[in-house]
């Protein structure tokens, strides 16, 4: 029963979600093509998402959620949250309502948001300054439309 609400709320913020030309940073509906991890200056991880990854991430005016999957060596490991956010500039807070990892569920979560070109870059964790904690996560989208 659960799994169907979860299905049918992403269904509902799909379609709310499709917007016309022209539309405001971050409406609209965007899949990400690159994750990386940073501990300090080192790069720790880049990974490019092909069939093994696959995650998008939609936004109306009012509210966000994103859906995904990652392959292991022979298991799946689905990756899914939504709730309300804020966006002032490039500071972004993001009030998780659902989420696959229950702990997160009625946290806040500061990020960076920034469009560059047709790629939507997402920074996390940041502090209370908007500085990306030491061991943070970049996050690149492209808008599917």
């Amino acid at each position: 029963m659960k799994v169907r609400i979860v299905f049918y709320v992403m269904v509902l913020l799909t379609v709310i979600g499709c917007t016309q030309n022209g539309a405001k940073l971050p409406e609209g509906t965007w899949k990400m093509v690159n994750f990386q991890y940073y501990s300090g200056d080192t790069l720790k991880a880049n990974d490019v998402m092909d069939d093994s990854v696959n995650q998008v991430k939609i936004w109306t005016p009012n509210y966000f959620t994103f859906v995904g999957r990652s392959k292991g060596d022979s298991t799946y490991q689905d990756n899914y949250g939504g709730g309300t956010y804020k966006l002032d500039g490039i500071n972004y807070e993001e009030n998780i309502q659902f989420h696959s990892y229950k702990s997160y569920i009625g946290q806040t979560v500061k990020l960076l948001l920034e469009l560059k070109g047709d790629t939507l870059v997402q920074t996390f964790p940041v502090d209370n300054m908007w500085k990306p904690e030491k061991s943070h996560f970049i996050e690149k989208y492209v808008r599917l439309q």
